[in-house]
């Protein structure tokens, strides 16, 4: 069914959730020719823009979406995510706490609170609202990533080494959470297995950390 903008819809959601992106992307655009009025591919489209980082390139569909549907709980949760993307940690954390004041299960609104308040310089609470993500979706390894940052930044080395741990568990291609691990592994003393880390991300495409780290002499090129 090419012609058909929902199923366009639809099959770009489902690669938004999958994490393929690029696709997603095309299948939105191309519902949105066929339907340029249609709230779900404009809504998918700045959902795929926000996710890749593409921030100013969301902002005319979310504030044309703001404009229509100012009452659409997607339109608000895209906006703070957006604010946040922007530097407006303040602002995003005050969208996102009246959201979850009316969709308090909404596990990956509480992540994002957990992440803001992270920027917000405010650990302590952003692990509170973390646990809370988990407590609702106890399978996105994202959300112990973020969790283990915020331990991180609480000093907590041994938990936030776990939840990086965990977060691998369930996304192994987490280059991430191998390369903030492997962080924590020098902080705790333990160089063999950080190098390993440092290693394993490079090998996903973040070589950087362990680069300095073999300039000073704590990771050797031929011992990994």
């Amino acid at each position: 069914a090419p012609n058909v903008p929902s199923f366009r819809v639809g099959y770009g959601q489902a690669l938004f959730t999958t994490g393929d992106l690029a696709e997603a992307e095309k299948q939105f655009g191309a519902a949105l020719q066929m339907e340029p009025d249609s709230y779900e591919a404009k809504m998918g489209k700045a959902a795929v823009l926000l996710k890749s980082g593409r921030t100013q390139d969301a902002l005319p569909t979310l504030a044309d979406l703001q404009e229509r549907f100012p009452d659409r709980a997607e339109v608000r949760f895209n906006r703070a995510i957006a604010m946040y993307q922007l530097g407006l940690y303040a602002d995003a954390a005050a969208v996102l706490t009246t959201y979850l004041e009316e969709y308090p299960d909404d596990a990956e609104a509480w992540n994002a609170l957990g992440v803001v308040k992270l920027g917000l310089g405010q650990p302590e609470q952003a692990l509170e609202d973390l646990d809370r993500a988990i407590s609702l979706a106890p399978n996105r390894g994202s959300y112990y990533f973020n969790r283990g940052n915020a331990r991180r930044e609480r000093a907590q080395l041994e938990q936030a080494r776990d939840d990086y741990t965990r977060s691998i568990m369930h996304a192994t291609d987490a280059a991430g959470a191998y390369l903030n691990r492997g962080e924590v592994h020098f902080l705790l003393g333990e160089k063999e297995t950080a190098c390993a880390d440092l290693a394993r991300a490079c090998d996903m495409g973040l070589c950087e950390r362990l680069e300095r780290y073999r300039k000073a002499g704590h990771c050797k090129g031929d011992s990994l």
